[in-house]
């Protein structure tokens, strides 16, 4: 690459490192698209965004922070479904968002199966109990 190529994708990277095209950047990735698409969207070549990422902290934030806002925008949605009463909704935020409290398993450290045949055998020996007492 010449000197002059170089001074222009300097002069390019520094026009995207202004707040107005930044905004940019954060709205065009709250959609997840791709490194490539955007590129596409910032008229230049994929691999001259990627030199971009390793070089500005800037961009690299606005990606993050706009990819963030995204996935806001989707949890938010996903939130207000299972506030509403949507089972499949409630099924996907619990086990998406609450890890250790939503996996009674995991939450007491123990096999599950075990403790309740456990529990149907006390249960079946209160039964038995209660039928002997009332046949006496």
């Amino acid at each position: 690459m010449n000197k002059k190529e170089m001074d222009n994708k300097t002069r390019m990277l520094s026009l995207w490192e202004q707040q107005q095209n930044l905004s940019r950047i954060r709205f065009w990735c709250r959609e997840n698209i791709s490194l490539l698409e955007l590129a596409r969207r910032m008229g230049i070549h994929r691999n001259t965004l990627c030199s971009w990422l390793k070089q500005s902290p800037l961009i690299r934030k606005a990606i993050e922070q706009g990819e963030s806002w995204g996935k806001w925008i989707i949890e938010d949605k996903l939130f207000n479904l299972a506030q509403s009463g949507d089972i499949k909704a409630i099924t996907f935020f619990l086990k998406a968002h609450g890890g250790r409290r939503y996996n009674p398993e995991r939450y007491i450290g123990c096999d599950l199966e075990k403790i309740n045949s456990g529990l149907m055998n006390e249960f079946a020996e209160v039964i038995d109990g209660e039928a002997e007492e009332e046949n006496i």
